[in-house]
């Protein structure tokens, strides 16, 4: 995968980069618990992390229609010490699977909740 990265520094998916396989994204192996809902099989790691940076791509955007900040939360989810706890498993996630589109997922997500809590 080129160096280019999929997200925009404010983690939406950039659509001119992120277009699959066909374009040069590699392959990322199987995912290890996301399963296939008829076959029980893993999923393709690059096609799996693409479907969710395109998720969080057009929850940026209806946020932004909505008149609220990207990744704006509607509502407290997390405390402080768990957004943390989730952010350093991001990073370790994203460390684990270097250069693949899972890692710029993870990371992406990691530096959103980074923004988020107060340490």
């Amino acid at each position: 995968m080129s160096d280019q990265m999929l997200v925009t520094p404010s983690g939406t998916l950039d659509p001119d980069r992120a277009t699959g396989p066909a374009h040069g994204l590699p392959v990322g192996g199987l995912t290890a618990t996301a399963r296939d809902a008829d076959s029980g099989r893993g999923l393709d790691r690059c096609a799996y992390a693409l479907d969710m940076l395109t998720r969080l791509a057009r929850e940026t955007l209806d946020a932004e229609a909505l008149g609220r900040g990207a990744g704006e939360p509607t509502r407290v989810v997390l405390s402080s010490v768990e957004a943390q706890v989730v952010a350093q498993l991001l990073d370790e996630l994203a460390g684990v699977y270097p250069g693949e589109l899972l890692a710029q997922l993870a990371g992406s997500l990691s530096a959103r909740l980074w923004e988020r809590v107060e340490v």
